[in-house]
């Protein structure tokens, strides 16, 4: 069951069109109207300064006055069709998430699991014998190879595999969960066993 709304970006000082493209989505059935605090860009960023328009703080791109503008579009307009308010830091979230999710998929190996929030989770044996850990995992307890790599000095494990045998094993052992990127940036370090 499909739902038609819109989304429309949302100008300051432009109160007035919003509203009356809200009383035509009521008019005409649709199920929506998202309202999405306006942004600077590269594109678009002359024709915002030539209208007056500016950012609302130096760490931002949102621009000042369209958020306030939506509040009182969705005041006015009131329950006659569903508004939701999409705010630039909200978006940048879940657009982030969205991103990782899609990379974590695009380069996980079999051995890793991506998290609800695109992060990729492994488990980690730090030893200075990672060859004989290999061994150790493969030969005594019958890890497959798809499930392990020796990569950037350390044992990587299927996570899964190395919190049942962490308590079995003689070296430290750590679930991981990194970013999904080159660098691939360490979030958290849970020890196991």
């Amino acid at each position: 069951d499909m739902k038609v709304g819109f989304e429309v970006p949302v100008v300051p000082g432009e109160g007035e069109g919003l509203i009356a493209l809200c009383r035509f989505a009521v008019a005409n059935g649709l199920a929506f109207v998202n309202l999405n605090e306006l942004e600077v860009s590269e594109t678009n960023c002359q024709a915002l300064l030539a209208r007056g328009l500016h950012v609302r703080s130096d760490v931002s791109s949102a621009i000042e006055g369209s958020e306030r503008t939506a509040m009182a579009v969705m005041e006015e307009v009131g329950d006659a069709v569903p508004v939701h308010f999409c705010s630039s830091s909200f978006k940048d979230r879940v657009q982030l998430r969205e991103r990782l999710k899609r990379r974590a998929k695009r380069v996980a190996r079999p051995l890793d699991l991506v998290t609800s929030e695109g992060m990729v989770l492994l488990g980690v044996v730090e030893t200075q014998d990672l060859e004989g850990a290999y061994r150790l995992l493969r030969d005594a307890h019958g890890v497959p190879a798809e499930l392990m790599a020796i990569e950037r000095g350390r044992l990587e494990v299927a996570p899964w595999v190395l919190e049942a045998l962490a308590p079995a094993l003689p070296f430290p052992c750590f679930l991981v969960e990194e970013y999904p990127t080159a660098d691939r940036l360490e979030v958290e370090r849970r020890p196991l066993g």
